[in-house]
């Protein structure tokens, strides 16, 4: 499943991904229990999100059994910040070991609140010694590798509630990604993200926005102020 919850709706979509992404079912429901991104009533989320995911399920052969789910959330309950890393190479060439390494002590240095847990770690740039903006280390020879990463991350409270609430559905396998994020893997081309570019996802009542440039995201943010307010206001 692929589940956005909205403050307007909420959105379930079953898929089979091979080669092609098929859809498999849709399930659409008004949320409730969410007020400007957050969370509201735990309760009235969890039975939107299980009427939708019902609802999704309709159309599915009855053998068929989901158990993994991607959410995403939107910038109202997640935290951003920009860090560092750096590791030795003791073999002189950089291997996916080493970047896995110094990816970690990115997060490790990123001193991200204990009630945050980590979504995405987006490389901004490598460094291999003296060689600024390395976009694949992987190959590379040389004797320290640098990064510079953007972190987002969530609250841990957000997560576990979800987490809680899927579990109703049968699904345990549930992965967290940031709503704007992922409608930027969606809309935007190779060559936008290059040049460097802002995305505005705009929801009922409120608006995520992510700044890319150079293939990563560089800032992500939320304003509590949606397309229900621009109705209002010219009505």
């Amino acid at each position: 499943f692929a589940i956005d919850i909205g403050t307007t709706k909420t959105i379930a979509v079953a898929v089979n991904v091979t080669k092609e992404i098929n859809i498999l079912g849709i399930g659409e429901q008004e949320s409730r229990g969410i007020e400007k991104g957050i969370v509201s009533d735990i309760e009235e989320i969890s039975e939107g999100v299980t009427s939708t995911i019902n609802e999704a399920k309709a159309s599915l052969d009855t053998s068929t059994i989901i158990d993994k789910a991607y959410v995403s959330l939107c910038g109202a309950t997640t935290k951003s910040i920009i860090s560092r890393g750096s590791v030795n190479i003791p073999n002189g060439t950089i291997s996916t070991v080493e970047v896995n390494q110094v990816l970690q002590n990115s997060i490790y240095n990123s001193n991200m609140p204990l009630d945050f847990a980590i979504l995405h770690v987006l490389p901004i740039a490598f460094k291999v010694d003296e060689i600024d903006n390395v976009k694949n280390p992987i190959g590379v020879k040389g004797s320290k590798l640098e990064v510079i990463v953007y972190c987002i991350s969530a609250t841990r409270s957000t997560l576990t509630n979800i987490r809680n609430t899927l579990k109703k559905s049968m699904i345990t396998n549930v992965l967290f990604t940031l709503s704007g994020y992922m409608s930027s893997i969606a809309t935007l081309s190779k060559e936008q993200i290059e040049a460097g570019i802002i995305l505005i996802d705009m929801g009922g009542s409120s608006t995520d926005y992510v700044v890319l440039r150079g293939q990563s995201v560089i800032y992500e943010g939320h304003i509590p102020v949606g397309s229900k307010h621009i109705d209002s206001d010219i009505a």
